[in-house]
């Protein structure tokens, strides 16, 4: 795997698991691990029961499970690492190739595969794609919190222009139009849509005094 630079290292690092009741896979995943400067093995799980703890306890970005481990079997420990941890990815590690243990690994939250004996760079391209996967996953939730600022920035400044219009008592269509923006935010307080009723009926527009009623009434 190819090594990054130390400042990528420090930024982007994963964080995985390794969880196989066969020491020797886990040195060999450890091993082939530590050639990426950006992947950090923070913990290793001998079966399945472990391999819950762990992620419990250590919180990584990427479990790598053995399907047929003693106590609880791979596929069971997924399902109970992904109820308690639902963005941590995980990739199955099997001897099996047949399809119909594939579907259970990935009817219970798998997102990739490695088939026994794997060679480095099968395991890269596994890591590639999680990689790639964790990336759309913060890009998702970084537009997102982007937008969140976005309305926020917005709904406050139409809480001062709100503000001063009813400050100036003015019942203009610039103050009706200011208030009914406010009025349709999901956060909208009921003091806002006082007003607003009070700017309709000084208005004598009675039906819509009647419309924001029956909206009053549904919250």
């Amino acid at each position: 795997m190819s090594a990054q630079s130390p400042q990528a290292a420090l930024s982007d690092t994963l964080r995985i698991l390794i969880a196989d009741d066969a020491a020797e896979t886990r040195r060999t995943l450890r091993i082939m691990l530590s050639l990426d400067e950006q992947l950090e093995v923070v913990a290793i799980a001998e079966n399945g029961f472990q391999a819950v703890e762990l992620a419990e306890l250590h919180e990584p970005d990427i479990a790598l499970v053995d399907i047929n481990m003693p106590g609880l079997n791979g596929i069971e420990a997924i399902k109970r690492m992904l109820t308690r941890h639902p963005d941590l990815i995980c990739a199955v590690i099997s001897t099996e190739q047949d399809s119909h243990t594939l579907y259970e690994a990935m009817a219970a939250g798998a997102r990739e595969y490695l088939i026994k004996p794997f060679t480095v760079g099968e395991l890269e391209q596994v890591i590639a794609k999680v990689r790639k996967l964790i990336d759309e996953r913060n890009q998702l939730v970084e537009e997102a919190t982007e937008i969140r600022k976005r309305r926020e920035r917005e709904l406050k400044a139409l809480k001062t222009k709100a503000r001063a219009h009813i400050l100036a008592r003015r019942i203009d269509d610039e103050t009706v139009e200011v208030l009914e923006a406010l009025s349709i935010s999901p956060d909208c307080e009921d003091l806002w849509l006082m007003n607003l009723g009070m700017v309709y009926i000084m208005r004598k527009e009675w039906g819509k005094v009647r419309e924001l009623a029956k909206r009053v009434e549904k919250k």
